[in-house]
């Protein structure tokens, strides 16, 4: 997992004085340890950022099924990526190989989540309830 490198890499950073200690660090060598640490620091952001938008899409999905937006189904594919991502939080226990795949499925799984629910607004529309008006 990448929680340790960015707790290195922010104890570094902290240690050093933050960005006007990173010019302190003088020669190949430390110039190199600096960006091998931003690397992974940018590493460890990406997987959360994607991690809390297929979080965010499992509860968008859940409420389009709620509100009847989209069909159930189209619905049920945010809800499937948001537990598929949970069950790649719990393969990150088992081993490194069942995190991955689960985790790149959860993100296929919102990324054509997004493309269809987008495709179907865009081409149906949403159905709205008939209005108060509409009944009288």
């Amino acid at each position: 997992m990448p929680w340790p490198y960015l707790q290195m890499f922010l104890h570094q950073w902290v240690h050093r004085g933050g960005s006007a200690g990173a010019g302190v660090v003088v020669g190949t060598q430390g110039v190199w340890a600096s960006a091998h640490h931003v690397a992974r620091m940018h590493e460890s952001l990406g997987f959360l950022s994607i991690m809390s938008l297929i979080f965010s899409l499992a509860i968008f999905g859940a409420l389009v099924i709620w509100k009847g937006a989209v069909p159930r189904w189209v619905g049920g594919i945010g809800a499937l990526s948001g537990l598929l991502l949970v069950l790649a939080l719990i393969g990150a226990a088992i081993s490194e190989d069942a995190f991955w795949w689960t985790f790149v499925a959860s993100a296929m799984m919102g990324f054509l989540w997004l493309v269809v629910t987008g495709a179907w607004l865009a081409l149906k529309g949403v159905n709205q309830p008939p209005s108060h008006a509409d009944a009288m």
